[in-house]
């Protein structure tokens, strides 16, 4: 019971940080919850010369701060040493994320600190401007009646059925003991969020040749699936009188609703100056090999091992590859796994899913699709 409690307790300080993280990704950082999130690391005492622009590099990048706070990460060469000491005085480059409007500006600097306004602010070797709010568009059926599927910019069609869904692990709760099913409604709701996130130049010119006046655009279009069941039941009450003698029964309703939100996949683009430069996809966590405790993201960019997974990691290895300048790359890496992460994909949806079944669900009649809304990307039915 001890442990239970402690399990919970954890669980509870867990669920906090992962809401009180979504909260100020999106709103304005100030004040002592400024000084929480934003870990400015110290110089330091041997300052590491930038990676060369043309030789391919293996970093590692993890969050600094307690607990896994803060929105700054470090970087280090090869791999991080366990103590906090060695973590500081090896600590080769930093992600300084902040607050830029209407969008989240991440820096990626080294420690050549040479401004005397701002102390704690080195050289931009690039960074990024991401929209803080997607554009999210679904749309609702039942289950098993029709096959629409939102496609995508690569025309990704997920090949899975509804029933993949329906019976998807840890979906469904447990209903109360003695009660009675009335009816099981279920509804799919297809789902995607479109953002761009635009990555310049910085300070030291690394990037000139390549964007010259112009930067690049990251787009990034996720495409997923909800399923919800709803379960009405009856269960039978005991009337008792005051001395608690039974002398009669009556009924109570119950209308149980469970919503399970996955991702299918997670389409990246880059462009330059309005020129493909490339794509990718990556899985979603509805596919079982993305639950897993290392996953490794492969791009035409880098190659990112993600320890612990996309919900329990705790740093990042990055093996950046030929023909690109290893500090875009670490920059693109960290974009794509950290701020486009499933988890927080999945927090910045906010699907309008009923509290209970629309009419169209539970008349017979009426078997179709409802909420179609005007795509972002293709679309398709089956």
């Amino acid at each position: 019971m001890e442990f239970l409690g402690r399990f919970q307790i954890g669980g509870f300080i867990f669920s906090i940080l992962t809401l009180t993280r979504t909260y100020f990704k999106h709103n304005k950082m100030g004040g002592c919850c400024s000084a929480m999130f934003n870990a400015e690391p110290e110089t330091p005492k041997v300052i590491t010369p930038d990676p060369p622009i043309d030789q391919p590099q293996l970093f590692v990048s993890a969050r600094l701060g307690y607990w896994g706070w803060s929105h700054d990460f470090g970087v280090w060469n090869q791999d991080r040493p366990e103590k906090s000491e060695d973590q500081q005085e090896t600590m080769w480059l930093w992600f300084r994320k902040r607050d830029a409007g209407n969008c989240m500006r991440v820096n990626l600097e080294n420690f050549v600190r040479t401004n005397p306004e701002k102390p704690k602010q080195g050289q931009v070797l690039y960074y990024s401007m991401q929209q803080k709010n997607p554009q999210v568009q679904s749309f609702n059926r039942i289950a098993g009646a029709s096959r629409e599927n939102f496609l995508g910019f690569m025309n990704n069609n997920n090949n899975n059925d509804d029933h993949y869904y329906q019976n998807y692990p840890g979906h469904g709760h447990q209903l109360p003991q003695g009660s009675h099913v009335v009816s099981r409604v279920t509804m799919i709701t297809k789902w995607q969020s479109y953002s761009t996130t635009r990555v310049h130049d910085g300070d030291v010119g690394r990037g000139e040749a390549l964007f010259g006046q112009s930067c690049a655009l990251l787009d990034v279009l996720a495409i997923g699936t909800a399923v919800t069941t709803y379960v009405e039941t009856v269960e039978q009450k005991e009337d008792k009188d005051a001395e608690g003698r039974v002398i009669g029964h009556h009924t109570v309703k119950h209308m149980d609703k469970d919503t399970t939100v996955l991702v299918d996949s997670v389409q990246y683009r880059v462009t330059v100056n309005n020129l493909l430069w490339s794509q990718w996809i990556v899985p979603g966590d509805s596919v079982s090999s993305a639950n897993a405790n290392s996953i490794t993201v492969t791009t035409p960019f880098f190659s990112t091992v993600l320890d612990g997974g996309w919900t329990s990691r705790t740093k990042y290895r990055i093996q950046t590859n030929m023909g690109i300048d290893p500090a875009l790359a670490l920059l693109l890496s960290h974009i794509v796994t950290t701020e486009y992460s499933i988890t927080d994909i999945k927090n910045d949806l906010h699907l309008n899913i009923p509290a209970r079944p629309p009419q169209a669900f539970t008349n017979p009649s009426m078997n179709m699709s409802f909420q179609l809304a005007q795509t972002l990307g293709n679309f398709g039915g089956r």
